[in-house]
């Protein structure tokens, strides 16, 4: 399994900043990838929601 885990970082609408998080992971023949709008950090957030996915819950 490799995987690599993002976070982009923007000011919101109240002018604070806020986070977009992402993550591909790829398994086999299998990719998946994972964004949360307004997330934390891809690997605390993007990152669990792609290992659900790839265990099958």
């Amino acid at each position: 399994m490799i995987g690599k885990t993002g976070t982009a970082e923007f000011t919101n609408e109240e002018g604070e900043l806020a986070l977009h998080s992402w993550v591909i992971v790829a398994q086999g023949d299998l990719v998946v990838a994972a964004f949360v709008e307004d997330g934390g950090y891809g690997s605390v957030t993007a990152g669990p929601i792609a290992r659900e996915v790839l265990a099958g819950q």
